[in-house]
């Protein structure tokens, strides 16, 4: 089986860019040309003459500007900028058509493909301003506002134990406060019932004056008790520990319900990592190595330029699906975290 190897040439075109384009030819030596679009702009000719000889043109962005320098926006532009530039090369140069290298039925259905993938570019591009107009709704700002989206999907592992995040719900959550305070409230009103039944006591002191024997000083103390006094205090006493075990059982529900929630949103986590680690162990590298196979059969003139199109889109909707199953692991961690009442970040098993 031959084996092909592609010279690849950076910064292109430049002064000298026919002359090697000649060279490389006149050797039949398969090449890659990484052109810089404002250079292209200016020796659009010249590439064109270039792609007729069949050799391959490359992005390398339109200015040349490291992209360690500009936004994510920035440098989509750069990279958008000189695709677009070298389709309108090839559109002009028509090799493969020209050349009778394939049959009219191939154009049109490669044409069709580029349709589908600019449909498809315009609809993914409705769909992030459909969703940063929501994310600012849900910020309260307008719609229009400029957002800039940070960070990346990749999540690390969640590190507590399920039974830890229980015992965090349970710390944590406000409605388990709520009914702990209730409970407290319904245990101090049944000891100061008890309480209650201690008899008030009454303390009195006065000063007398008996004629020829001077001053004297009296005191007093008395404790009444109402007739049938424990009757009332029995009924608040009653009535505080009804209360106290209906708070109690409230509370017990609350936490099994809790403990559930946290159960299920652990479960789905641990799922949808099982998932992300299926497509990085083995689904993704799998379809690289497909789609490698199907280049080398293309080069080998084994399959059709339209056939390493359907390899090209298989190997797109794997990357998809992964970042669809990252995804969806950022759900189930937020919704985790919801049911936790905390973040799941920083902890120990």
């Amino acid at each position: 089986m031959t084996k092909f190897a592609y010279l690849t040439i950076d910064d292109c075109p430049s002064s000298d860019f026919k002359r090697k384009v000649d060279f490389l030819f006149s050797k039949n030596i398969p090449a890659i040309f990484f052109c810089i679009g404002k250079l292209t702009e200016k020796r659009k000719r010249i590439v064109i003459y270039a792609i007729k000889k069949n050799f391959i043109i490359g992005n390398h962005s339109y200015s040349h500007i490291p992209f360690s320098k500009l936004s994510l926006k920035e440098g989509k532009r750069e990279i958008k900028k000189t695709d677009k530039l070298i389709e309108q090369l090839y559109e002009k140069a028509k090799v493969k058509y020209e050349n009778g290298d394939v049959a009219r039925v191939e154009v049109l259905r490669a044409h069709v493909e580029v349709s589908k993938a600019s449909n498809e570019v315009h609809r993914s591009q409705n769909e992030v301003r459909l969703r940063k107009a929501a994310l600012n709704y849900l910020l309260g700002r307008k719609k229009n506002l400029p957002l800039e989206i940070q960070g990346s999907l990749p999540q690390k592992a969640i590190s507590f134990s399920l039974d830890k995040l229980k015992e965090m719900a349970w710390k944590f959550r406000p409605e388990v406060k709520q009914l702990e305070l209730s409970q407290q409230k319904e245990s101090l009103r049944k000891k100061q019932s008890y309480l209650s039944y201690m008899p008030d006591f009454e303390l009195g002191l006065s000063r007398h004056k008996v004629v020829g024997e001077g001053y004297f000083w009296d005191f007093t103390l008395s404790f009444p008790i109402p007739l049938f006094f424990w009757q009332p205090k029995k009924g608040e006493i009653t009535e505080a520990q009804a209360n106290l075990e209906a708070v109690s059982k409230q509370l017990q529900h609350l936490k099994n319900a809790i403990a559930l929630e946290v159960e299920e949103a652990f479960i789905n986590s641990q799922v949808a990592r099982s998932q992300i680690e299926l497509f990085q162990k083995e689904i993704l590298k799998e379809a690289n190595e497909v789609y490698q196979m199907m280049i080398f059969s293309f080069q080998q003139g084994e399959i059709s330029g339209i056939e390493l199109i359907e390899a090209r889109r298989t190997l797109i909707e794997a990357h998809k699906a992964y970042a669809d199953a990252l995804f969806n692991y950022a759900l189930a961690l937020a919704t985790l975290e919801k049911s936790v009442g905390q973040s799941s970040e920083g902890g120990n098993k």
